[in-house]
């Protein structure tokens, strides 16, 4: 069961989540205290690194202005060994961090379609973690909207990918009967439980790494959030548009993925590198598409790099296609594919890799982001708008290929000094949004409703909440040993009631030895509702471990 569309937009848009938190001003900053950071690669006609160039041999622009250079400085990624309880550094402000050991941060996003032959994917990207990853570098695998956690476990990352290489291929086939024809045309972009049921098989297991489902979502300013929207409604699963792409559930998917994954990434500090394996390159998500995305993950500091492994393409239509082959052949939809696949490397510092082996393209991904400058500037335009800013990055050496991100918005807030409190309060309000239950923290959600005096309804809600997920060992101290609670209810058609935001202690014994000591815990809350409610959205979060939990219920139908 999903919330609808209209309950979701009513959460994401009414920002309640700011009525929770405590009263402060939002900081500004301004030119003087805020570097842009511009992460340039510089590589010669072979594609190898130049390692020489000094600040004078560039010319940076914002908005086609000459920028001054406040920071130069060059980063050497070579093997080291981090300390054993390092945890991966996070964004504080929209500023240039400089991390105290150069790590690299990649995630390996597995798209739709044939991943292993002819390009042998799934190999070269086993190889890629271990053989090439440096034993400080981060790395998370995302794939059918699930993440693992960010690790350094390699043995982990490979069992899984070792999994997915069995089982992908069956899940596929399952994937393109289901979105055939009519279904493919007219049918929910959502995945039926039985497939669904093969995908949690592939992640579930005791030796394999954490898995969290995704969300997207979230509050911005000023262009970013109209790129937000515009994004969100073309992924939007009870959307029934039918025009150009959408009818294909593979692009819509794989959209809907890079775009969490991009957000997964956003609050880590420094650059990252996204690598997305796909069959063939991108499923012609259209122009404005994918500039939204390559806007976005350039504001984020992520690059994209596109490997395609499904060969030359043929003449026959894919599945999901419901149109002439002469119109919609797949040679036809792979070129433009490509087309936007190389537009949106260029605007973030990636690449694109077609028809050759995958493992090649993997390490010259790794030689090409193994040195980079780092520069920073103070914008001469002082007003933090939330405007987007084009970047241009010019170097003098004949015949050099230049990567870096081409634009940045100008957002004017930061994380709030009670950042903890902004990112739990922020995940809650972006999970009630989201369209699909959200199940690393099961819950059972159960509610009466009766009328009382005048207009209004009292709603009794309980919920029973699975905590055996819940990894309370990561808890820094007894104060994180609880879950976020908070309950949405809203009338038939789709307008907000009321809502109730709370907290549920967890039974936590041990001191060396951290464990719940129970599995199942119950929260009950009581609303009185104007008018007539229909809709129950419930969310659960754990902060420590960041896992969500979510359910939906009808009324009608308890």
């Amino acid at each position: 069961m999903r919330v609808t569309r209209g309950l979701a937009s009513l959460i994401l848009g009414s920002h309640v989540w700011l009525a929770q938190m405590p009263v402060q001003q939002q900081p500004v900053f301004r030119t003087d205290t805020v570097l842009v950071p511009v992460d340039v690669r510089v590589v010669d006609k072979s594609g190898k690194p130049i390692t020489n160039l000094r600040a004078s041999d560039f010319t940076v622009y914002e908005n086609d202005t000459p920028q001054k250079i406040a920071h130069f400085s060059t980063r050497a990624y070579v093997p080291s060994m981090p300390s054993e309880d390092e945890k991966r550094p996070r964004r504080e402000n929209p500023g240039l961090e400089i991390d105290a050991t150069p790590q690299r941060t990649f995630a390996l996003v597995l798209g739709r379609g044939r991943l292993e032959h002819p390009a042998m994917g799934l190999e070269a990207l086993i190889d890629f973690v271990e053989r090439q990853l440096l034993p400080q570098d981060w790395v998370t695998l995302i794939a059918y909207q699930r993440a693992t956690d960010f690790t350094r476990d390699r043995k982990s990352i490979v069992k899984l990918l070792e999994r997915y290489r069995e089982h992908h291929g069956g899940i596929e086939t399952q994937l393109q009967h289901w979105f055939r024809g009519l279904q493919g045309v007219y049918g929910s972009p959502l995945l039926p439980p039985h497939i669904v049921e093969r995908i949690e098989a592939v992640f579930a297991g005791n030796d394999m790494p954490r898995v969290r489902q995704l969300a997207y979502g979230g509050s911005v300013e000023g262009e970013l959030a109209e790129h937000r929207k515009a994004l969100l409604e073309n992924v939007d699963p009870t959307t029934r548009r039918l025009t150009g792409w959408e009818h294909h559930k593979a692009a819509r998917h794989e959209l809907e993925e890079l775009y969490a994954a991009i957000e997964y990434l956003r609050p880590l500090q420094g650059e990252k590198h996204l690598v997305f394996l796909t069959e063939t390159a991108f499923h012609q998500f259209g122009t404005r598409m994918t500039d939204i995305l390559a806007d976005m993950a350039a504001d984020a500091r992520v690059t994209l790099s596109t490997i395609q492994t499904g060969g030359l393409p043929t003449n026959w239509t894919p599945p999901g296609y419901n149109r002439p082959p002469r119109i919609l052949s797949r040679s036809w939809t792979q070129t433009f594919g490509v087309r936007d696949a190389r537009s949106a490397a260029e605007q973030t510092g990636g690449g694109v890799y077609l028809y050759r082996r995958a493992n090649d393209a993997l390490r010259e991904i790794d030689a090409t982001t193994r040195f980079q400058y780092v520069i920073g500037y103070y914008p001469s335009n002082p007003v933090w708008d939330g405007s987007r800013r084009k970047v241009r990055v010019s170097v003098n050496v004949p015949g050099a290929t230049v990567r870096y991100r081409r634009a940045y918005f100008a957002n004017r807030t930061v994380l709030p000094a009670d950042r903890q409190a902004f990112v739990r309060t922020l995940r809650v309000s972006t999970a009630a949004a989201y369209g699909q239950i959200i199940s690393d923290i099961p819950l059972r959600l159960s509610a009466t409703a009766s009328k009382i005096e005048g207009n209004l309804t009292e709603v009794r809600v309980e919920l029973l909440v699975d905590v055996s997920r819940v990894d309370v060992s990561s808890a820094g101290d007894q104060a994180s040993h609880f879950l976020d609670v908070a309950v949405f209810i809203g009338d038939a058609r789709e307008n907000s009631l009321a809502e109730r935001w709370g907290r549920l202690d967890l039974n936590v014994t041990g001191a060396a030895d951290v464990r719940l000591s129970q599995e199942n815990l119950k929260h009950a809350a009581v609303l009185k509702v104007p008018g007539q409610p229909r809709h129950i959205k419930a969310v659960v979060y754990h902060h420590a471990s960041d896992r969500l939990g979510s359910a939906v219920l009808d009324l009608r139908k308890r």
